[in-house]
């Protein structure tokens, strides 16, 4: 981010479909999404949120679809959560799932559906905006402190040569967590490299590599101790007992259910838990040693059991008013709450049914 290689970009992007602004939306929130299935990019979008809102200011789109494109496309992919290490990654190692990310098929599909109908709804709401303006949600609100007409840098070759470390970084974790047994350590390791490689390649001092280190590190520093504190909900809970009393109860509710929903059943559970934890590790910490053998006592697999996790966790970040995500993103764009919830709730009530939907057929097929 820091050495202006991500927004070059994404410029670039905006000029080159000048004239072709629906095929825009989709490239950006895919692109956006590979960004939430690896690294979880989650509050990390509202560096890119001015940019999405400038590349669409250009093409005729209004704040809304400039701020959508980029962030609904973060949440879906780390709702999807192919290969990211904070959701799925967390959940398949307390699951007990082995190799790490196994059933990455599955969740490539339901990334695909996903992007597709982020992209038609936002691209619906663009056009009909940029048809009629009075149909503009914030419309009547005050949007002058806003600045579109942000700088964004030319891509030149630092950035190409930036843009190739990032890509053999991301590819050596995939496939080193994929077939080699890596986790947290071998990650960490690639990507303290890739950081002081992208500094040398954009010509930063080593004074400022270190600067810019401990810049990020005190950025993650909350995140962290939301993790390290709501890991300590799994140690009240097995310690004290608590535990055994949850499963019986969770377990009696789901066993009243059909056989059909009640995957759909473990879905809502994580949907409403995600309200006052809003961590994906640390809501992963607190709930699968809890849902696990409920899972297993109901007689869902442990595949389904962490899919109905991460898709409860995930969508519930682009509405709720206590998600970081979501507050960074709407702080970035200056859209009211209100405005944003009018906007987005339609779209996060068909992601949740096409979720049901997955997770239903995924019991059909033992998933």
């Amino acid at each position: 981010m820091q050495t202006g290689m991500i927004s070059a970009f994404c410029a670039k992007l905006g000029k080159m479909f000048h004239g072709k602004e629906k095929f825009l939306i989709p490239i950006f929130v895919s692109i956006f999404a590979v960004g939430g299935f690896t690294m979880g990019m989650s509050v990390e979008v509202l560096v890119f949120v001015p940019i999405g809102i400038a590349v669409a200011h250009a093409v005729g789109y209004d704040i809304i679809t400039g701020t959508a494109m980029i962030a609904m496309g973060s949440i879906v992919g780390f709702t999807a959560g192919i290969y990211n290490p904070f959701n799925v990654g967390v959940a398949q190692s307390i699951a007990g799932i082995s190799p790490l990310f196994s059933g990455a098929w599955y969740r490539w599909i339901i990334l695909i559906t996903f992007i597709i109908i982020t992209s038609f709804y936002i691209i619906r709401y663009a056009e009909k905006v940029k048809k009629n303006p009075e149909l503009d949600l914030l419309k009547d609100e005050d949007m002058s402190s806003l600045e579109l007409d942000i700088e964004i840098p030319e891509v030149n070759l630092r950035h190409k040569l930036i843009l190739v470390a990032v890509i053999i970084a991301f590819a050596s974790i995939i496939y080193g967590v994929a077939y080699l047994g890596w986790f947290i350590s071998e990650m960490a390791a690639i990507f303290l490299v890739l950081g002081v490689v992208c500094g040398i390649l954009a010509g930063f001092s080593g004074n400022k590599i270190c600067e810019l280190f401990i810049e990020g590190m005190a950025n993650i520093t909350f995140g962290a101790m939301i993790v390290g504190v709501a890991g300590t909900i799994r140690t009240v809970l097995v310690d004290g007992m608590i535990i055994d009393t949850i499963v019986y109860h969770m377990s009696n509710s789901l066993m009243a259910l059909p056989d059909a929903i009640k995957i759909i059943g473990m879905f809502i559970v994580q949907s409403i838990i995600n309200l006052p934890i809003n961590s994906g590790t640390g809501q992963a910490a607190a709930t699968m040693p809890i849902m696990v053998p409920v899972g297993d006592l109901v007689g869902l697999t442990r595949q389904s059991i962490v899919l109905a996790f991460h898709l409860g966790d995930g969508l519930t970040n682009a509405i709720y008013p206590t998600s970081s995500t979501m507050l960074a993103f709407l702080a970035a764009s200056k859209i009211p709450y209100s405005k944003w919830f009018r906007y987005i709730y339609k779209l996060v009530l068909l992601l949740s049914l096409t979720s049901m939907i997955f997770l239903f057929i995924a019991t059909i097929i033992g998933y």
